[in-house]
C-alpha cells in the first residue's frame, strides 16, 4: 500500500479482534493531488 503512487504516508496498528485477538488497521494519508480521486479499491489492488 505504501508503494501506491497516491499514498503520502501509511501506518499499520493492531486493534482488538474477538476471533484473532488482534488484527491490523491501516491508516493512509493521500497526496493532495489524489484526495477525492483514489479509492479504497485502488489501494487494495496492489
Amino acid at each position: 500500500m505504501g508503494q501506491h503512487e497516491a499514498v503520502l504516508e501509511s501506518a499499520a496498528i493492531g486493534i482488538p479482534d474477538e476471533k484473532w485477538g488482534e488484527r491490523p488497521f491501516i491508516i493512509v494519508a493521500l497526496k493532495p493531488e489524489f484526495e477525492g480521486k483514489a479509492t479504497e479499491d485502488d489501494l487494495y489492488s496492489l
